[in-house]
């Protein structure tokens, strides 16, 4: 749950970023979705990263 907002979140384990190539390809990639505005693609909200694996946060897709 985000706090802030009350809206159900998942956060997705992106893989290992072991070098510099792999953490800038998760930045880009992290900005462009941020930018997209869309009822068929699921709200980006977020992406944090540790010292080897990064993660994003998005909006939880309902279920019907």
């Amino acid at each position: 749950m985000d706090k802030t907002s009350n809206e159900e979140v998942v956060i997705k384990k992106y893989g290992n970023l072991g070098d510099e190539k792999a953490k800038s390809a998760v930045e880009r990639e992290s900005n462009t979705l941020k930018k997209l505005q869309s009822k068929h693609i699921v709200r980006f909200y977020n992406s944090f990263s540790t010292e080897d694996m990064g993660y994003w946060v998005s909006l939880l897709w309902p279920s019907h």
